[in-house]
């Protein structure tokens, strides 16, 4: 397997982070077949459809390491669960095969995401299966689950809840500044580290992640899909997120006519 990600046929790419290779070896889980056996707990219900027979699992992989420590990673695996693009409009690629693409794309671009470990794919009987290992965010929690505090400001002073938002709208623009749309900007898929008064944020899950030249276009797909389901957020917050957004204390018009077709989106979809 390449340490990288390259072609090998038309549907299937590797990538193996060279950092990685000697844990997963220890540990016995040096090829496709061992990581798609190992029994890991999950961390969500498992996905299904997008394909024949399609579904697609999330959990939790942990690695002993020599001096009784362990380190820990994300797991995806999936079967037939595809994602149809410019490039396979018909048979479509897995869904991971894109998130890899992504994430290392996110990283070679500067924009705070996850750590790629390991991606390949591969035919078994007529079906197409995948796997995505990623490094486990310790420390992280997901605005999903930090948001739910934001009623009635439990968990949060002033400071840190400005903190905070400021941070999710950093990384967002930022990820547009480059021309790329998330396409899946819910609350659940971004995640937060808290330090003292700063606050570090980071965009997962970037199966349907891609470039979108049209800047009005990946911004009010992105933040309507953020405005939708962030239920906790006061009118204050949703104010002071795009303001910090748009890098300004004062809208201009054209911001003001963003702002209101974002609200109104929202208003019809909540």
């Amino acid at each position: 397997m390449q340490h990288g990600l390259r072609r090998k046929t038309d549907s299937m790419k590797t990538f193996i982070a060279q950092e990685w290779v000697c844990l997963l070896d220890e540990n016995g889980l040096a090829g496709f077949d061992a990581l798609w056996q190992v029994d890991v707990p999950l961390l969500d219900q498992p996905n299904t459809g997008r394909g024949r027979n399609g579904w697609s699992t999330v959990g939790l992989l942990s690695l002993p390491v020599r001096g009784g420590t362990e380190r820990k990673l994300i797991i995806k695996r999936q079967q037939n669960y595809v994602i149809r693009t410019l490039w396979h409009p018909l048979r479509g690629i897995p869904t991971l095969q894109n998130e890899a693409s992504s994430t290392l794309r996110f990283n070679r671009l500067g924009i705070p995401t996850m750590k790629l470990v390991y991606y390949a794919g591969k035919r078994e009987r007529g079906d197409f299966r995948a796997i995505l290992l990623t490094e486990f965010l310790e420390g992280y929690e997901s605005l999903d689950r930090l948001g739910r505090h934001f009623q009635g400001q439990r968990g949060f002073n002033r400071a840190e809840r400005h903190q905070l938002i400021s941070s999710v709208a950093q990384v967002i623009r930022t990820m547009h500044e480059k021309r790329l749309r998330h396409n899946s900007l819910y609350p659940k898929h971004i995640f937060l580290r808290r330090d003292g008064g700063e606050v570090a944020a980071r965009l997962i899950d970037l199966e349907k992640a891609r470039w979108s030249p049209l800047g009005r276009g990946r911004r009010i797909r992105d933040l309507d899909s953020l405005n939708r389901r962030s239920p906790g957020w006061s009118r204050a917050d949703r104010l002071r997120f795009f303001k910090a957004y748009c890098q300004t204390d004062r809208l201009s018009s054209k911001d003001k006519e963003l702002y209101r077709v974002i609200g109104k989106k929202g208003g019809r979809k909540s």
